[in-house]
C-alpha cells in the first residue's frame, strides 16, 4: 500500500503526524485537489491541532501555485467550513482536521460546491493522482490569498433557527474539549443571556485529557461530574471539530443521540408536513416512531456524512441525523452543524418549561439501547458472518450498512467502521432485560 492509500478514508483523509502525513504530503494533496476538482476559489481553514499551521501553509501554497484563489478562514469548526463554502458561494473548501482523533493525528475534510460533501469517487481520484508520478504544470497566473473572519456571519446564521426572544437565562455546563467551538458559543451566550460553566474552553490541539470524543464513556466523566456538582439546566459537549454535539440531563445522565433526533425531527415536520427525514441505520425504532407520529416519512440510510448528505439532497429532506451525534440541516447547505441542535434544545426547554430529562423521559420509557461498542477483530467479515448464521433466523436481515437483524423485541446492527479498523455494534430493544440478553449473546459470539 502506498503512503497516500493509507490515509485516504471513505470520506476524508486522516493519519498520524508526521509519520503518515507531513507537510510535503499536504502540498501534494493540494496539487491533487486542484488537478482533480479544478476549482477557481476555495476556503481553507484548520482546527486547533498544533500541526495544522504547517500543513495548511503547504496546502495553500500548492493551491496558489495551481492558480486557485484561497480564502483563509483561520481556525474553525468543521461546520464552519461547510457554511463558508455555501454562504460565500465558493467552489469548494478544505479544513485541516482529524475530527475527534487524538492529538497526534491530522488530516483533511473537503467540501464541494454549495457545501456538498466531496464524492468518494473524487477522493479516490485525488488519492490516485497524489500517489502517481504526475507532474504539476505551474499556472501562468498564481492564485490570490485573502483572509476572512466568518464568526459573526456564522453565529447570525445558526441563530436564525430559533426565536431568540423565547430563550430563558438557562444555566448550562458546556465542554468544548479544547476545540474552537467556544468562539461561537461565547457570542451566543452573550446574546441570549445564558450562564455557562465552561470546561476545556482553552484551545489546545494536544487534547491533554484524552481523545476529544464525547461518544466515548471515558470522555464524558468530567462533564458528568461537573453537572452533578453544579446542577445546571442541562449539559452539552462537542467533539474537537464541533460537527457533533452531545447532551446530558441536568442530573448528569448522558442522552443517546437517537433520543435527541426524535425530539428535533417533529419540529421540522411542523413546518413541512409529510416531509422525509433521513437517519442512519444503527438505531432506528425511537426515531422512526417519532417521525411517523409527527406525520413524516422516515428514510433509513447507511452511516457516514457523505452518504447521509447525498440521500438528504435526493429526498429534499429538511433535517437528517446520525446516532453518532451528527445533525444535518437543509437550510445549512444540507450539512452537519454542531450549534443548531444546541440552540433548538435551548428553545424547546425554554418554551415548554420542561427539563431536558422530562422531555426525553417518555422516549426512554419505551426504548432501550446500548452505547455503541467498538471491537478490534482479526476477521471482521468472519465475525459478522458468525452472528448472521447464529442469530439471523430470529429476525429479518438487512444489509444497508453491515448487517442488521431485526426481531420482534430486539434489533442489532453490526458494521465495519468507515474511518477506523473497527467493528461497531449497536443494539436496541423494547425493554432492558431483552436488550441485555441479546447484547450478551452477540458479545459471546464476537469473543469466540
Amino acid at each position: 500500500m502506498d503512503k497516500f492509500s493509507a490515509i485516504f478514508k471513505a470520506y476524508d483523509v486522516r493519519g498520524v503526524y508526521p509519520d503518515q502525513l507531513d507537510e510535503a504530503m499536504s502540498h501534494r494533496i493540494g496539487e491533487a485537489y486542484a488537478a482533480v476538482r479544478q476549482p477557481k476559489k476555495v476556503a481553507v481553514g484548520q482546527d486547533v491541532r498544533s500541526s495544522g499551521a504547517g500543513l495548511k501553509k503547504e496546502l495553500i501554497s500548492a493551491l496558489v501555485a495551481a492558480g486557485v484563489d484561497v480564502v483563509d478562514i483561520g481556525i474553525i469548526t468543521t461546520d464552519q467550513l461547510y457554511f463558508a463554502v455555501g454562504n460565500y458561494k465558493l467552489d469548494g473548501g478544505v479544513s485541516v482536521t482529524a475530527s475527534h482523533n487524538p492529538g497526534e493525528y491530522n488530516g483533511f475534510k473537503f467540501a464541494d460546491t454549495d457545501g456538498a460533501p466531496m464524492l468518494t469517487e473524487d477522493l479516490g481520484a485525488m488519492r490516485d493522482w497524489a500517489a502517481s508520478g504526475n507532474k504539476v504544470v505551474p499556472s501562468a497566473t498564481k492564485g490570490n490569498v485573502s483572509e476572512l473572519n466568518l464568526i459573526d456571519d456564522y453565529v447570525a446564521h445558526v441563530l436564525s433557527y430559533i426565536d431568540a426572544k423565547q430563550i430563558k437565562p438557562l444555566r448550562l455546563v458546556v465542554n468544548a474539549n479544547f476545540g474552537a467551538v467556544g468562539r461561537g458559543v461565547d457570542k451566543i451566550a452573550s446574546h441570549l443571556g445564558l450562564e455557562l460553566e465552561r470546561l476545556n474552553w482553552q484551545e489546545n490541539g494536544t487534547f491533554p485529557k484524552g481523545p476529544p470524543n464525547p461518544l466515548l464513556p471515558e470522555s464524558r466523566r468530567e462533564t458528568v461530574a461537573a453537572i452533578k456538582s453544579s446542577k445546571p439546566d442541562f449539559g452539552v459537549a462537542w467533539d474537537a471539530d464541533a460537527d457533533r454535539v452531545f447532551f446530558f440531563t441536568g442530573e448528569g445522565e448522558f442522552i443517546p443521540s437517537c433520543y435527541i433526533i426524535a425530539l428535533l425531527a417533529p419540529e421540522f415536520l411542523k413546518k413541512q408536513p409529510g416531509a422525509k427525514i433521513v437517519h442512519d441505520v444503527t438505531l432506528r425504532w425511537v426515531v422512526d416512531d417519532a417521525i411517523i407520529a409527527a406525520g413524516g416519512q422516515p428514510v433509513v440510510n447507511r452511516v457516514g456524512h457523505t452518504f447521509i448528505k447525498g440521500r438528504m439532497r435526493q429526498e429534499d429532506a429538511p433535517f437528517s441525523a446520525e446516532s453518532s451525534g451528527h445533525y444535518y440541516f437543509r437550510e445549512s447547505f444540507y450539512a452537519d452543524n454542531g450549534l443548531v441542535p444546541f440552540l433548538m434544545i435551548l428553545e424547546m426547554v425554554s418554551k415548554t418549561g420542561k427539563t431536558l430529562s422530562e422531555l426525553v423521559a417518555p422516549l426512554r420509557s419505551r426504548y432501550s439501547m446500548i452505547d455503541e461498542i467498538n471491537f478490534k477483530v482479526e476477521d471482521p467479515a468472519g465475525a459478522i458472518a458468525l452472528i448472521e448464521k447464529t442469530l439471523g433466523s430470529e429476525g429479518e436481515i438487512s444489509r444497508i450498512d453491515g448487517i442488521t437483524i431485526e426481531a420482534k423485541q430486539w434489533r442489532v446492527n453490526l458494521r465495519p467502521s468507515n474511518t477506523e479498523p473497527l467493528i461497531r455494534l449497536n443494539a436496541e430493544a423494547h425493554d432492558q432485560k431483552t436488550l441485555d440478553e441479546v447484547v450478551k449473546r452477540v458479545l459471546d459470539l464476537i469473543n469466540t
